[in-house]
């Protein structure tokens, strides 16, 4: 069981990279990416403080259709961005200028990529989704010959 937390706290640490819009001058383009990590405490109460104000739940927003996420998005973007730039921000210092990067992530960033990252962050928070994915893992033991080279060998 304590491998299983290491190994969750290593996939929290290396975060959620979302790609942006491509920026062009002339013939010169690059696509920025940002990344969510997971924040430290007080970086996460003000997460928090901005996910209680869209009232909604995780079971929600992963049943909600393609039509009821577009809707929450034009009722909810700018919140869904400071939860965004927020967790990529989650400093003491930075976090001060997290609404500037939500105002830069509503501009480059696609709706839908904006909402999936916010829920996709929402399941990350908590550890136990990755502790099962862990312990699947651990029972397959990739190092043992596959059915077919049991007799070859090869």
């Amino acid at each position: 069981m304590n491998e299983e937390l290491k190994a969750t706290d290593g996939l929290l640490d290396i975060g959620i990279s979302i790609p942006l819009r491509p920026v062009r001058f002339r013939k010169w383009s690059m696509v920025p990416r940002v990344t969510m990590k997971r924040p430290p405490l007080g970086g996460l109460l003000r997460i928090l403080r901005v996910y209680l104000e869209l009232n909604v739940t995780p079971d929600e927003l992963k049943k909600m259709s393609e039509e009821e996420s577009r809707t929450f998005m034009a009722r909810y973007g700018k919140e869904v961005a400071i939860l965004v730039s927020l967790s990529v921000w989650s400093g003491f210092f930075s976090g001060k200028f997290a609404r500037l990067l939500a105002w830069w992530l509503l501009w480059r960033c696609h709706p839908n990529v904006l909402f999936h990252a916010a829920m996709e962050f929402s399941d990350r928070i908590d550890s136990q989704s990755f502790t099962t994915i862990i312990r699947s893992y651990a029972s397959q033991n990739l190092m043992r010959p596959n059915l077919s080279h049991e007799k070859k060998r090869s």
